[in-house]
């Protein structure tokens, strides 16, 4: 033991000697194991350096160092975020498993298509068509007719029909402003189906087109009778009201509405046409919001989470808590020291004036917190309005086919939505790629590792070189003289030479007045080998 330490004594201590690696303790009386009998563990081998510390000094020996430290940190940083990444992606399939089975649907603008509607009406047996004729016999007839825009075929079966579309609609037509009289009011359909009795209509359309017209019966305001009114007309302003509800037991596929009525003048209507799947989770933004974050329609979390990128791209987010209301209800900072108060920006200021503060003369907040910011929205969605249109018709032209045609988003059909399980296989596809993509870089990762390691290890050997030979250069006489003085010390600890006196070395303050030189013994055992 004498030769190892540097002279150290050999003789045993009390408590009795070390308990070779491998042996087993074994409990005294007490029941207690000794502290000097604890089983020993033996190194972990390995076959790479460890070493990868860099020394500060050598930054501005070697600039490029400052770039590698940059590199490290973008390393953690994308440690960081592929990590956060494959939680996230955990959690959404752990959800997926335990949630509801149903549908997932998306509105993304590839599951859009357009609807292209057109209203128009023809004037038969005119007084300016026929003189001779009697204005009694004096009609016309009001079409409202959809066509989706895609590449199919007006005759291929598969043809979805405009009432595929159509939740709902009406024809409000107004009273005459100079004349009040009644007027009777005749339905039709289109071609091909039945036609009630004085009817003859005959469209500006080629006969194989399938328009199928409906029979409407004229719905009055004051009928007790008529259940599919669902709102009361004014009677001071509406004549005539026709309205076609889908039904879901009996349903109607028609491309085009008739609606024939006699008359000599024009008169205004108003068409309120109800899209099937608005009712659902796709709201309307108000039109600040939607300046805001470049959407005018969406869903409830599309509103949030564009807004709170629109904060966190402008730099919005703060630690000030001025100006805030109830800011006795709590700290504007989480626990985990996270910015939670909002900075309001002009355009997030007109947000809050839409706010109802009834009552109340405080000034506009100039900071609001993130957790108000769902409530701000709240207040920025409605349901999706009605399609109405303004129309006139005239009997002074004898079509107006093509005067008045606009374009509707609707969903694509032909598109099926996807189940929840495709979305789980898909989700758990996705993680196992992550996983096995991860598994075959790991490899690479740590080959690449081991040769940047011996590259440290070669540059921290070069740097002690550098240094010693620096020093040379400036001091030869006294570098050289310690150089021979710790080699000729480094000799004595190798050979046990040097001795101490058992009394001295059996108290601490020894070691404390010579705890550089005990770290230089120590350092040239374990370089030698000897340790």
């Amino acid at each position: 033991m004498s030769n190892l330490s540097g002279g150290f004594p050999s003789r045993n201590v009390r408590g009795g000697g070390p308990v070779p690696a491998g042996s087993t303790a074994v409990a005294g009386e007490n029941g207690k194991v000794p502290l000097t009998a604890s089983k020993q563990t033996n190194p972990t081998p390995t076959t790479q350096p460890t070493d990868t510390y860099i020394p500060t000094h050598l930054s501005e020996l070697v600039p490029e160092l400052k770039s590698y430290e940059q590199l490290k940190e973008s390393e953690k940083r994308v440690d960081v975020f592929l990590a956060r990444k494959r939680i996230d992606l955990q959690q959404s399939v752990s959800q997926w498993n335990n949630s509801k089975s149903g549908i997932v649907t998306s509105h993304n603008k590839n599951d859009v298509k357009y609807l292209r509607i057109f209203v128009s009406n023809i004037a038969e047996n005119q007084p300016w068509q026929d003189e001779n004729n009697d204005i009694q016999n004096a009609s016309w007839t009001m079409r409202v007719e959809g066509r989706l825009l895609d590449a199919q075929g007006v005759q291929d079966s598969t043809r979805p029909k405009f009432s595929s579309f159509l939740q709902a609609i009406a024809v409000d037509f107004k009273k005459p402003k100079e004349d009040d009289d009644d007027e009777n009011n005749e339905d039709s359909k289109g071609e091909g189906g039945p036609k009630t009795e004085n009817q003859d209509v005959d469209m500006d359309e080629p006969k194989n087109e399938s328009l199928i017209g409906l029979s409407l019966p004229m719905q009055m305001p004051g009928n007790p009778n008529d259940n599919n009114i669902q709102e009361e007309k004014p009677k001071s302003d509406i004549a005539d009201a026709v309205e076609w509800h889908f039904d879901p037991i009996n349903p109607v596929d028609f491309d085009g509405l008739d609606i024939k009525r006699n008359g000599s003048e024009n008169v205004e209507c108003t068409l309120t046409i109800q899209l099937k799947g608005v009712t659902g989770e796709r709201l309307e933004f108000s039109p600040e919001l939607g300046s805001l974050i470049g959407l005018s329609q969406g869903s409830l979390h599309e509103a949030v989470y564009s807004l709170y990128k629109y904060i966190l791209i402008n730099g919005l987010f703060t630690s000030g808590d001025n100006n805030l209301r109830n800011s006795a209800n709590g700290s504007t900072e989480s626990t985990t020291g996270e910015k939670t108060v909002v900075k309001l920006d002009p355009s997030l200021a007109k947000l809050i004036r839409q706010r109802p503060v009834p009552g109340s003369d405080e000034p506009l907040p100039t900071t609001l917190r993130l957790s108000e910011i769902l409530k701000l929205v709240n207040i920025h969605v409605s349901p999706i309005r009605s399609i109405k249109v303004d129309y006139t018709v005239r009997v002074d032209k004898a079509s107006t086919y093509g005067d008045l045609v606009f374009d509707v988003e609707v969903p694509n059909f032909t598109k099926q939505p996807k189940d929840e399980d495709e979305v789980k296989r898909e989700g758990l596809s996705l993680l196992s790629d992550f996983n096995k993509l991860t598994t075959d870089l790991k490899p690479q990762l740590q080959e690449l590792e081991t040769r940047n390691a011996a590259l440290l290890l070669q540059l921290n050997a070069s740097a002690k070189k550098y240094q010693f030979f620096n020093e040379l250069s400036k001091n030869p006489v006294s570098v050289l003289q310690e150089y021979i003085a710790s080699s000729s010390n480094a000799l004595k600890v190798l050979s046990g030479d040097e001795g101490f006196n058992e009394d001295t070395v059996r108290r601490s303050q020894f070691y404390k007045d010579n705890e550089q030189m005990l770290f230089e013994s120590l350092g040239v055992l374990l370089s030698n080998g000897r340790m």
